[in-house]
């Protein structure tokens, strides 16, 4: 599991260098509810283990923003990988309006979806998507 961070960090840090606004990355897709129950159990694992990890690595950075895509509210996720992950959204998004509000205060930087605006180009939003499909 330290390869899939380490991949997740790394990732992140070429997007970076290569000034790539918006990243989706697909986590478990609801085909996967299919798979053996160990197997889910071991990637909602993993997940959970993941989102804590990474959350210090982004809200260090202040400029990585991860939003969850899919239905974190269906009953097969278990409670702690979905509390994690909940956190790595609100945590990251707080930490980049936290860090814009301190270079253009007084000033709306999101758009409907809650996604950084154009003029906050240093901000990284990476789309995770769980359960999605």
């Amino acid at each position: 599991n330290n390869n899939i961070d380490k991949g997740l960090v790394e990732q992140t840090k070429e997007n970076r260098v290569s000034r790539i606004e918006y990243c989706t990355l697909f986590a478990f897709s609801t085909e996967n509810w299919s798979r053996p129950t160990s197997e889910i159990s071991t990637i909602m694992k993993l997940m959970e283990q993941m989102a804590v990890r990474y959350r210090d690595t982004a809200i260090r950075e202040g400029n990585i923003q991860i939003k969850v895509l899919g239905d974190l509210d269906d009953e097969r996720i278990p409670e702690g990988t979905r509390r994690e992950l909940q956190k790595l959204e609100n945590d990251t998004m707080l930490s980049c309006q936290k860090r814009i509000n301190q270079s253009t205060p007084n000033t709306t930087n999101q758009d409907e979806s809650g996604s950084f605006k154009e003029d906050n180009r240093d901000i990284l939003t990476i789309y995770l998507a769980i359960n999605y499909g």
